[in-house]
Order: structure tokens, then sequence, then C-alpha cells
């Protein structure tokens, strides 16, 4: 289940997509972007509120960050697939694969990265997914144990070939 908050905030980057491109908003997006932008203006609602950004609840992270959460373990699933080695324990081939993937772009590349707002145009695909992995973690390297962990925690996590 996707969190208001995730779908405010996905909703927002898909605008700025199109803003950016210069392409036109999905009319869906621009009505709702719209009736948020009146509710803050009527003085209805906070702007983030408004925008469906307030995370529900004390404690809980804001849709930024859960949208980089989310964008983070996407790209770990298509990194393990793209790898195509099964994923186990720890110390299983494709753990070392997603690691050594990881451990060379945050080495050579990431450094230069680090501070895109959006992933960099021109990467190759396994580049894209390590940004998207790096920034959903700080740009900490993910130790395998962590790995092999994550894919262990569901039916969708669990990638064998």
């Amino acid at each position: 289940m996707t969190s208001p908050a995730i779908e405010g905030a996905a909703r927002l980057r898909r605008i700025a997509q199109a803003a950016r491109a210069g392409l036109p908003i999905d009319p869906t997006d621009g009505r709702r972007f719209a009736a948020a932008i009146d509710r803050f203006f009527a003085g209805l609602a906070p702007l983030d509120e408004a925008l469906g950004l307030r995370a529900s609840g004390r404690g809980k992270r804001n849709a930024r960050l859960e949208l980089i959460f989310a964008d983070r373990d996407d790209a770990l699933h298509a990194l393990a697939e793209l790898v195509g080695t099964k994923i186990g324990d720890a110390d299983s081939e494709g753990v070392w694969d997603v690691s050594d993937l990881l451990t060379a772009f945050a080495a050579d590349k990431w450094p230069k990265l680090r501070t895109a707002a959006t992933c960099p145009p021109g990467l190759s695909r396994a580049d894209a997914l390590c940004w998207a992995i790096l920034r959903g973690r700080a740009g900490k390297i993910p130790p395998r144990r962590w790995i092999a962990s994550f894919f262990r925690g569901s039916p969708r996590n669990r990638i064998s070939r």
C-alpha cells in the first residue's frame, strides 16, 4: 500500500519533470495541484498538508524521505534483476555482485553526483540504479548482510535465477 505522502510527492515529481522538459502536465496531476494551491491560499491548510506531503502521525517520515526510500527499494530490486544471479545470504554470489557494483560506483562516480537533486542524465542503467540506492542510504554502501536481509523480507524480495 502506497502512503498518501508518497503519492503526493510522486505527483509533484511528475509535475516537475514535465515542467523541466517543457511538456504539458498530466490533467489529473494538474487538477490536484491546483486544488491544493487553492486550499493553501484560502487558508484551509498549510502548504505541505494541502499538497499531500505531510506525514500522517507522530514519528512518521516525511514525503521526501518516503519517496527516496521507495526509490531505493525499487532500484535495489532492479539492480538485483540486472545482475541476474541468485540473492541469498550475505555470502551469496548475487549479494556480492550487487555489493561490488555499488562499491565501484561509490568510489568512482558518486562523489561527483551525490549532490544531484535527481538522477543525472546519461548514466547507464546500472549506474542510475546505484545512484538511487546510495541516495536512499545517504551515500553509504549497504553492508552485504543488509542487502541479504532486504531480499529476505517479502515474496517480492526473493529473486533467484
